[in-house]
């Protein structure tokens, strides 16, 4: 858990992430139809299209629950000790 200072505020706030890619991101298709979600770092498999329809892919569980950590601000485990910028807690 990170934390910083806040020059408005003198008490200390939790470090808030934030990664757009679960929302906007990249996904790959590889020649077997697997959909990878991140494939610069996580290459998390989420579904493939021959067994899923797109609508299950975007809302496969692991997907969901990376939107739902980034939006409360949390860096998913998943990513944690990865060298994206968002792990490495640098501006994209």
């Amino acid at each position: 858990m990170k934390f910083s200072f806040s020059r408005k505020f003198p008490f200390l706030l939790k470090k808030k992430f934030f990664c757009s890619e679960p929302w906007v991101g990249l996904f790959s298709i590889q020649i077997n139809q697997d959909v990878t979600f991140c494939p610069c770092y996580l290459k998390m498999k989420i579904g493939n299209l021959n067994e899923n329809s797109p609508a299950e892919i975007w809302n496969a569980d692991a997907l969901v629950k990376l939107r739902a950590s980034f939006r409360d601000g949390n860096l998913p485990p998943v990513c944690q000790n990865q060298l994206c910028p968002v792990a490495l807690d640098k501006k994209l």
